[in-house]
């Protein structure tokens, strides 16, 4: 990455084979992961869906300054230089399992947690299922998997089964440049940086087989329909097992963006009256209009007004079920990539948050 080279930072590229016959390429930030003996100053890093451990190459070495000793950032299998799974097919469950399996291959017990998006989602997974070796988790625009309406599982199960393998004609980028610019460009998510899309391009893309060129490495099956989600239950059933303290952090320009008009804060008080009055009203609306037929939860631009009413409503309940262990952070600006946009403002949060809330004198640290 381009960073790296510029800070000066102990750096080491290490490939990592795990349960289940796979290999996980990690970048370590600091030092020898091996040699950290205080379970709080170690970290793993988790990057978002389609993104790769460059997602962290500018946080990283400010969170060494905040009292991390060792960051461990992981591309998830089919991501960026890790092995593509030989089956094809990819779900969340099997990201916390290989999570997991790379800190038993660092020899980790006990550890810290870092996640963006997709990331945050299996760092809270991970949380819940083991509290007993996370000390402490931030989840960046992440608060819960995006979950899958049950009236519409056999639907969307039938459509992933119907998905023909993915992956015979890949295009071809000329330069790391014009790769960079594909993925600076703005989505429904925001757009990044130059300077941030090539920190990512540069581990997420591999020379063509012809030599024309260069392709993603990611796995084409990573866009393939998931075979099963998570529905709203589970996923609140995970937030609420979550025993460590956590650092939420949000942007106002990030994934919800359209959840929070009239310029009211994200996850305040204020919004959290607003997002109830409007729950009511889309209830007593869609039974005018529908009867009794189920909601569906969306916040795509395909969904209708109620289907996002509904959606923003169980980001409510489900801030509510980690108020007891959570800390929420709300930037201005940032998009859904804060960490790359924003990394000094990002890192100065965690610094603040790991002095008070997540403070080491109030872990459950236990000695190798």
């Amino acid at each position: 990455g381009l960073w790296p080279k510029m800070l000066g930072h102990i750096l080491k590229e290490r490939r990592l084979a795990i349960r289940g016959g796979i290999q996980i390429a990690v970048r370590i930030w600091g030092e020898d992961p091996k040699k950290i003996t205080n379970p709080a100053e170690r970290w793993i890093a988790v990057h978002g869906w389609l993104d790769n451990a460059g997602s962290f190459d500018f946080l990283a070495p400010l969170l060494l300054k905040k009292g991390a000793k060792s960051i461990a950032c992981i591309d998830l299998a089919g991501h960026g230089q890790s092995d593509w799974r030989s089956t094809g097919t990819y779900h969340v469950v099997d990201n916390v399992a290989d999570v997991l399996y790379t800190a038993d291959a660092l020899e980790w017990k006990q550890f810290c947690l870092i996640g963006h998006s997709l990331g945050g989602c299996i760092s809270q997974t991970i949380a819940a299922a083991m509290p007993d070796r996370v000390l402490r988790l931030v989840a960046i625009e992440a608060i819960g998997f995006w979950a899958q309406d049950s009236h519409t599982f056999v639907k969307n199960f039938r459509r992933s089964l119907l998905d023909k393998p993915r992956g015979g004609n890949m295009q071809i980028y000329p330069s790391l440049e014009e790769c960079a610019l594909r993925r600076s460009a703005t989505t429904s998510l925001g757009s990044l940086s130059k300077e941030a899309a090539m920190t990512m391009v540069e581990r997420g893309t591999r020379k063509s087989d012809c030599d024309l060129g260069y392709i993603w490495s990611s796995d084409p099956n990573l866009l393939a329909p998931s075979r099963h989600r998570v529905d709203e239950i589970v996923a609140r059933s995970i937030l609420s097992h979550i025993e460590c303290p956590q650092l939420i952090v949000v942007c106002r320009d990030g994934i919800w963006k359209d959840a929070a008009p009239f310029g009211l804060r994200l996850f305040s008080i204020p919004w959290g009256f607003m997002v109830c009055a409007a729950n009511l009203a889309a209830r007593i609306a869609h039974v005018f209009t529908r009867g009794l037929t189920p909601i569906s939860a969306e916040i795509s631009k395909e969904a209708g007004v109620i289907g996002k009413i509904r959606f923003v409503y169980m980001m409510l309940f489900r801030r509510w079920l980690v108020c007891r262990t959570t800390k929420f952070v709300h930037l201005e600006q940032g998009g859904h990539h804060p960490q790359l946009m924003r990394p000094e403002q990002v890192a100065e949060c965690i610094g603040e948050w790991l002095e008070t809330d997540g403070a080491e004198n109030k872990l459950k640290v236990k000695t190798d």
